[in-house]
């Protein structure tokens, strides 16, 4: 769950990040290797998870919205239309992270997108092994951003590092996590920075458009 300053931001950040998902699931699709592959089931399993995630947006209603969103080069009728027509509340909500997500609100934007991949799918943690996740999540954050240089993406040393640095902020996670989940996620996390963040404090996060 993503919470937004305000009505407009929250359809721009659902817009911007559906593009960035879909480009995703395109790259990855188009480095899928053949079936006889040994990596091929796990590179599958996880596009068919992002093609699988559904996202929503949940927002109040207003008079005048619909020229509201127009003005600002976006259209409202589409979510609205999913708000009025399903029950988004229940649909998204899940019994089992619910204490999580009360830890989860006191992490800013961007720590909170660190905080769902290493909590989710189902990792069903206790109050204690969430408040651990979420300090990992802050604390990664607050460690990489020296390492987000300029061009980091485009050089071999400043991937390393970056990756050293997951590698060892996630060793700290709960027990829980075994050695294929602990691999897993700092696979998922180094993507998600590789993509989120261009270097130089610029990201999606600092970029609303």
């Amino acid at each position: 769950m993503v919470v937004s300053v305000d009505r407009v931001t929250a359809v721009r950040m659902y817009d911007k990040v559906q593009r960035h998902w879909q480009a995703r699931i395109d790259r990855l699709m188009a480095a899928l290797p053949s079936p006889a592959d040994p990596d091929y089931q796990r590179k599958a399993a996880r596009i068919a998870f992002m093609q699988e995630t559904d996202m929503a947006v949940v927002i109040s209603s207003a008079q005048g919205e619909v020229a509201e969103f127009r003005d600002k080069g976006l259209d409202i009728l589409p979510h609205r239309r999913r708000m009025v027509e399903e029950e988004l509340d229940e649909q998204f909500k899940d019994p089992t992270t619910e204490d999580q997500r009360k830890i989860a609100k006191q992490l800013s934007e961007a720590e909170l997108a660190v905080f769902d991949l290493l909590t989710r799918p189902g990792s069903d943690l206790t109050d204690k092994e969430a408040e651990q996740v979420r300090k990992i999540a802050r604390n990664l954050l607050a460690r990489l951003k020296d390492e987000l240089v300029l061009d980091w993406r485009k050089r071999q040393q400043a991937r390393a590092k970056v990756r050293h640095q997951i590698a060892t902020m996630l060793d700290e996670l709960p027990e829980k996590y075994d050695l294929a989940a602990y691999r897993q996620k700092c696979e998922d996390i180094y993507q998600h920075i590789y993509e989120a963040y261009y270097g130089e404090g610029r990201s999606v996060y600092s970029q609303v458009a």
